[in-house]
């Protein structure tokens, strides 16, 4: 049995109401979204109930598979907080503070890692995310862009160097991205090996040709809105492919079935139905 809750079933929180979005403040990933002239911003989706539902998963399917081959074969509980799922996630944040007692503040893309790094605007006005976390991968950005002259350069021949004249390194593939138009940037950047990706609208993605051969999007049938589109199943097996086989059921659908399962009688439910409880 899994026990879901915004802070789990110990400590002095237990008690406390918990909703995803607020779990994500306290997990400390809400701190460091933004820019740092402005306040700290909340994912635009239910990011950590996602995430945890992944933990629950996999938690659930780990306890079976001790329950079937240990000697003992029984179930048992787990505990899991909303806020631990993503704090589990940010483990550097731990050891930079443990050893350097630094704090780290907000910043747009992976600021004080990777250089250059970050989101930049095409010349027909699309975003590009593009981040070079490796040397390899800045010495084919530098060929791509044709200024091999920034390997033998000392202040961008090595990550540390250009993190230590970031702005500037931006600001020489910023002027670079302007001046191309997206679909043959990414074209040549892809053709390169650098890792770059447009920043893509659900538009874009309903659109993209890589979604579709990844059956990333589906249809399905409902019964009251008829042919609609969902999210496709992720991961792929091999073996045993997943499918779709129903749709979520609508709100209420199964109180019947439920409530006379626990022992409410047909005039209690319709009692409930008529007081609006259900």
């Amino acid at each position: 049995m899994i026990r879901v809750s915004g802070y789990g079933q110990t400590g002095p929180y237990k008690e406390k109401a918990g909703f995803g979005t607020p779990a994500t403040a306290f997990s400390g990933y809400t701190y460091l979204q933004g820019f740092t002239d402005r306040h700290p911003v909340s994912p635009p989706f239910s990011l950590t109930d996602y995430i945890c539902g992944i933990y629950v998963a996999f938690a659930a399917v780990t306890a079976l598979y001790n329950r079937d081959t240990s000697e003992e074969g029984s179930g048992q509980m787990v505990d899991i907080a909303l806020y631990e799922s993503v704090f589990r996630m940010m483990e550097f944040l731990v050891a930079e503070y443990d050893q350097l007692q630094k704090i780290r503040e907000r910043a747009p893309g992976l600021h004080g890692h990777s250089s250059p790094s970050g989101t930049f605007k095409t010349k027909d006005g699309h975003w590009v995310v593009l981040v070079t976390s490796t040397d390899t991968t800045f010495n084919r950005l530098a060929d791509a862009m044709d200024r091999k002259d920034m390997l033998e350069d000392p202040r961008y021949y090595t990550n540390s160097k250009r993190l230590e004249n970031n702005d500037e390194t931006n600001r020489i593939v910023e002027e670079w991205i302007a001046t191309k138009e997206r679909k043959g940037l990414l074209e040549q950047l892809d053709q390169y090996g650098v890792p770059v990706s447009p920043v893509m609208s659900i538009e874009d993605i309903f659109n993209d040709e890589h979604y579709k051969a990844r059956e990333n999007i589906v249809q399905v049938h409902h019964p009251r809105l008829g042919a609609i589109k969902v999210p496709g199943i992720v991961p792929k097996f091999e073996k045993t492919p997943g499918s779709i086989r129903s749709i979520a059921p609508d709100l209420g659908e199964n109180n019947e079935e439920i409530l006379s399962g626990i022992g409410l009688t047909a005039d209690e439910i319709v009692q409930l139905r008529t007081k609006q409880v259900i």
